[in-house]
């Protein structure tokens, strides 16, 4: 009894220290600082800082000029530092209240300040002018900026008459005098210079956003509707094209007119490569006419390619290089699904099929399979490796590894089978030409522990087998298809299989039976 009395009075005891703390803690409230110029003009983009006993708490104000804080009530001291056109920064600072449970509002206005936005359009077409020279006097200081996207410079500074002049491609605007005050300024300047402006598509009339569009060393690049505009110093020139590393060039170009040029050599295309099974495959690189692609997903590459029959080639895996089946391109942006049904890749132990021979501890997680067994354990594809083909693993080490080809049954592992085996910390190929019987060829190359490899055996037409190993992590190739001859592989036809210990990993398990792809 008096045991179960100490427990209830240290349980009040906690309880009312608990209800201590939340009771004398400061509770939170909210405060949104505004920056603003004396006529409410936001100060956007600026951090303000609120300051308590040493403490600081730091947000940039939005496009309202507002700045949002939620902290413990009290007295704060709010700071921020505006940087002005001459580089230097004006300080404002305002004593703040927080106030618990409660949202409060505080502008932060300054009477010392003013802004000016300087926007230069066409004269004509009302267009907005984007890198033009902007040129600043003030005093006996002259400042040299640029205009945005947008055709705008915008800048703070105090009180005072600045001089304001825009230059582009040679034509010079005369200075105009712009007054400073404690408000925002908005100037407008108009220049009567040449506009150039059109579109990029594709023969069937697909917008091309992106590619470049230069004349000079004038750049513009199109928006999504395949559109630019321009500004240029003369009547007639070269323009230059340039997208994903093809460069068009059309001469005498009459730049006082729209240019909607259709591109009619080239089409932009997107290949997804797949096995048998639809499953997109692990591809390193795709290349067509030499020109490398770019790699968007798994599986999926995009490039530029010249209209016409094209055969694509592709590296499956991380070192065997396939020439896949002839595709059409047009003048268009297209996606083709390249159906490769000489490839297999297995991502689950279904994929194997019905006659799966498994030992051990296996584990399979996306896609990956798990020789979880302190001892060792295998499975054995039912795949009857008949012909020339390759075979494709990346391993991750676990205690060993030893994928293999060419099981003569699934019974019988050590008669006819090739192996790269991983023991004693360097790789041996090894030929099983009888049972009881082994050949192998110790090579000099260490076995990474750390990192993933990936392991080619591709069986040749001669009945050798060449095997190449490089270490995923680095990209060194650690074996550089090593030959095991013809004489010390005695089976062809059977099964392939992986052997592992101790959580050895394996991914991007896949044979190509090297037949020709379907589109």
């Amino acid at each position: 009894m008096q045991r179960q009395y100490k427990y209830l009075v240290l349980l009040v005891a906690v309880m009312l220290l608990l209800a201590g703390c939340t009771l004398f803690s400061p509770k939170h409230g909210s405060v949104n600082v505004k920056l603003a110029l004396k006529d409410g003009s936001p100060i956007s983009a600026v951090e303000v800082t609120l300051i308590q006993n040493k403490k600081n708490w730091k947000v940039k104000t939005n496009a309202d000029g507002i700045a949002k804080f939620i902290l413990a009530s009290g007295d704060y001291v709010a700071t921020a530092n505006v940087k002005l056109l001459d580089g230097t920064t004006h300080t404002i600072s305002q004593n703040v209240v927080v106030e618990s449970g409660k949202v409060t509002d505080v502008i932060v206005a300054d009477d010392s300040l003013g802004r000016v936005v300087i926007n230069v359009k066409h004269a004509r077409s009302g267009n907005p002018i984007d890198q033009c020279d902007i040129k600043i006097v003030h005093g006996d200081k002259t400042y040299d900026v640029v205009t945005d996207d947008k055709g705008s410079y915008a800048f703070y500074a105090k009180a005072g008459t600045y001089k304001v002049q825009a230059s582009n491609v040679g034509i010079v605007t005369d200075f105009i005098d712009v007054q400073v005050t404690n408000k925002t300024t908005i100037t407008n300047i108009e220049m009567d210079i040449n506009e150039f402006q059109g579109s990029i598509a594709f023969a069937d009339g697909t917008a091309i956003a992106g590619a470049k569009v230069k004349v000079g060393e004038i750049e513009r690049e199109t928006d999504n509707d395949g559109k630019f505009v321009m500004f240029v110093g003369t009547d007639k020139d070269t323009v230059r094209i340039e997208l994903m590393g093809q460069t068009i060039t059309v001469a005498d170009v009459d730049l006082l007119k729209p240019f909607d040029y259709k591109i009619e050599s080239f089409g932009l295309y997107e290949l997804k490569i797949v096995d048998k099974a639809d499953k997109p495959l692990p591809v390193k690189e795709m290349k067509i006419d030499g020109k490398e692609l770019t790699k968007l997903a798994n599986g999926s590459f995009q490039g530029l390619i010249e209209v016409g029959e094209k055969t694509p080639i592709a590296t499956l895996g991380t070192a065997h290089v396939k020439e896949l089946g002839a595709i059409n391109i047009e003048a268009k942006k297209d996606t083709i699904t390249v159906k490769v049904d000489s490839v297999q890749l297995f991502t689950t132990f279904a994929d194997f099929g019905d006659n799966l021979y498994k030992t051990g501890s296996w584990d399979e997680q996306d896609g990956t399979f798990i020789a979880t067994a302190a001892s060792e354990c295998r499975f054995i594809s039912n795949i009857m490796a008949t012909g020339h083909y390759a075979y494709s693993v990346d391993v991750l080490f676990g205690a060993r590894y030893s994928p293999s080809i060419a099981h003569q049954k699934p019974n019988a592992y050590y008669d006819g089978a090739v192996t790269v085996d991983s023991k004693i910390g360097k790789f041996a190929i090894r030929s099983h030409t009888t049972v009881g019987v082994l050949k192998e060829n110790q090579t000099d190359a260490e076995v990474p522990q750390e990192d993933w490899v990936n392991i080619l055996m591709v069986m040749n037409e001669d009945n050798s087998v060449e095997v190449t190993i490089t270490n995923l992590d680095t990209g060194e190739v650690l074996l550089d298809k090593a030959v095991l001859p013809a004489e010390d592989n005695l089976y062809r036809d059977g099964y392939l299989g992986l052997r592992g210990f101790n959580n050895t990993k394996f991914k991007n398990v896949f044979v190509d039976m090297m037949q020709s792809p379907v589109l």
